[in-house]
């Protein structure tokens, strides 16, 4: 007969090897859409518990700090430049614009086709806020007067989306996260919906897209990590897109883009996604981070999200993202490399599925001064 304490021996075997097949479960993720990164994934961002997350951050943490006072393999990414350096940069340095304004050799027409209607918070496809409409202008504003004022009755918090205008209607969220319809003449509301989940609906915009092909004007926002689609003229969902008008995406608080049929989402996976415009089914993602194998071989890190907002040349097929700071937020002492594509501008090919470009404004941030 087994003794008791070999019965226990087996209980806690059992009981850790279930401890750390759960940790390896869930620190792995399978998603095979990424052009630019492995189907299979093993890393702390894939963790999904929370206690399991706080024991990796000390397990991490403690690694870092090991790694700052004992080792001079990392010391080019943890001390500051010498003082000679600052003292012998020249007091003032001049960069020339670049001559002939938005587009080298383009009209701005030829990118953005239609000012009159605000089809996209920021005006439309480029962000260039700028509208053909001229009734109103420096010389009669001043006559202005109220004509009327809506209020959606649903709540006090703050509206952060710039509205839309399109044929005579106004588009916009509420603070009680319904997407309203408001007649831009009188102030009338025209139609609500209800977004059920989450309290982010159109957070930082929304878009209208007219489908010539089942002619129906279409409205689409994101609401947390759902992109939603609704008929722009009663409110109803679009039925055949995903599961009555919703997909599944990264969570996200930005303005989609437009490009060839392909509704693009900026993601906080962070990722830029593509989804069919008919049906939301998901063509690609591409991954917003880049890991400095210099640094570390299978190091990654937090943050880097687009949060701040994406634009697109239409023409060109060109979708523009800014990258907000990596985490931790505040002091990045802990955090290694150059953490890449952070604080960045990058420029997408959405036709060919390939970054053209980046510009990251600053490597390792650590004061929180990102782009957006």
């Amino acid at each position: 007969m087994k003794s008791p304490f070999f019965k226990l021996f087996i209980f806690f075997f059992i009981l850790f090897f279930i401890l750390i097949f759960s940790v390896i479960y869930d620190l792995a993720k399978y998603d095979p859409s990424y052009i630019n990164r492995k189907s299979v994934t093993f890393n702390i961002n894939n963790l999904n518990s929370k206690k399991i997350i706080k024991v990796f951050n000390y397990i991490n943490n403690f690694y870092n700090n090991f790694s700052i006072n004992y080792s001079n393999k990392h010391r080019d990414y943890w001390t500051q430049e010498s003082n000679l350096l600052r003292e012998n940069l020249p007091e003032k340095k001049i960069i020339y614009g670049k001559k002939g304004g938005f587009v080298e050799g383009e009209k701005i027409e030829e990118v953005e086709k239609n000012y009159s209607n605000w089809i996209r918070s920021h005006g439309g496809h480029s962000s260039s806020r700028f509208s053909s409409l001229d009734i109103i202008n420096k010389d009669n504003i001043k006559k202005l007067k109220l004509a009327w004022i809506y209020n959606s009755k649903d709540g006090k918090k703050g509206i952060q989306a710039n509205p839309i205008v399109y044929n005579g209607r106004i588009y916009l969220p509420t603070p009680g996260n319904h997407i309203v319809c408001i007649d831009g003449t009188t102030g009338k509301e025209i139609w609500r919906y209800k977004v059920e989940k989450g309290y982010n609906a159109a957070k930082r915009g929304l878009l209208i897209w007219k489908d010539t092909k089942n002619n129906i004007d279409k409205l689409f926002f994101t609401n947390d990590d759902q992109l939603i689609s609704l008929n722009a003229q009663n409110g109803l969902p679009i039925k055949n897109f995903g599961k009555n008008g919703v997909i599944n995406i990264g969570s996200s608080s930005v303005t989609p883009v437009i490009v060839d049929n392909k509704i693009i989402v900026a993601t906080f996976r962070p990722s830029l996604e593509a989804y069919n415009i008919f049906s939301g089914k998901l063509y690609w993602k591409y991954y917003l981070r880049e890991i400095d194998k210099k640094v570390f071989k299978s190091k990654d890190f937090k943050g880097g999200n687009p949060w701040g907002g994406i634009s697109a040349d239409i023409k060109k097929g060109i979708v523009f993202v800014t990258t907000g700071n990596p985490k931790p937020n505040y002091v990045g002492v802990l955090r290694p490399g150059k953490n890449l594509f952070s604080n960045s501008l990058i420029a997408f090919d959405v036709r060919n599925k390939k970054k053209l470009w980046h510009f990251q404004e600053t490597c390792h941030d650590i004061w929180n001064f990102d782009i957006p």
